[in-house]
């Protein structure tokens, strides 16, 4: 929301505020429901190194709204995404790719490799070709996601957007009751209420996207706030 109100001048009111402060309450909820596993479950020794896996999960979420306004910047009002998705596409893998070779070299050889000593031919023939068949369904649904993720910044924006990744525990839950019998700490239900509330409460608010549309028909660039972007951009 800050960089939003910087690079797009955008207005938010405080029902936009208030759905967020709720969401964010909904999120809490599910981080003292895992200290309380944590206390209940001795994994010290078996994770040492929590504290800097937590501050790396943080960093990574702040870059990651951080590019999605930039996403947004780029896309806004634009009608082609072939040339973002193409460029974020090319170089992304090239990034991937060193990544994993720097990383995870034996996870890549395991996973691709047949395992013949431990499951036989014909099990470890099967055994490859699920493994094909899983990576194959994983990057059609991460370009799908992309796709429709681009789509979404030309109509929508980059924090609703967020806001709407918030949902995505529930999904996982549902397979985690349904296929694996194991049922969340009822705080994880509280927390999803507060969150789903807090994305209807944002969306009751006029949307500052439809804003900045009605503001650009009558743009003047002399009025504009230094520093920030012409909404055509």
């Amino acid at each position: 929301m800050v960089l939003s109100g910087c690079l797009f001048s955008r207005k938010y009111t405080w029902v936009h505020f208030g759905g967020v402060l709720v969401c964010m309450v909904g999120v809490v909820l599910n981080m003292v429901q895992d200290y309380d596993d944590d206390q209940n479950v001795e994994e010290q020794q078996e994770y040492p190194h929590k504290l800097r896996g937590d501050l790396c999960a943080i960093t990574g979420g702040i870059m990651y709204g951080v590019s999605n306004v930039m996403v947004e910047v780029t896309l806004r009002d634009s009608r082609d995404s072939a040339e973002y998705l193409g460029v974020m596409g090319f170089f992304a893998f090239i990034l991937a790719t060193i990544q994993a070779w720097i990383v995870e070299p034996d996870e890549i050889f395991a996973f691709f490799g047949r395992d013949m000593e431990s499951d036989g031919d014909e099990g470890g023939a099967t055994c490859h070709t699920e493994r094909w068949w899983m990576l194959a369904v994983y990057v059609g649904c991460t370009a799908f996601a992309y796709v429709g993720g681009s789509r979404f910044f030309q109509i929508s924006e980059a924090t609703f957007f967020a806001l709407s990744l918030l949902t995505g525990d529930l999904w996982s839950v549902i397979f985690s009751i349904f296929f694996e019998h194991i049922i969340p700490h009822p705080l994880f239900f509280l927390g999803m209420v507060f969150v789903l509330s807090g994305m209807i409460m944002y969306e009751m608010a006029p949307s500052p996207v439809l804003e900045d549309r009605s503001v650009m028909v009558n743009e003047d660039p002399n009025n504009r706030p230094n520093g920030a972007l012409p909404l055509s951009y």
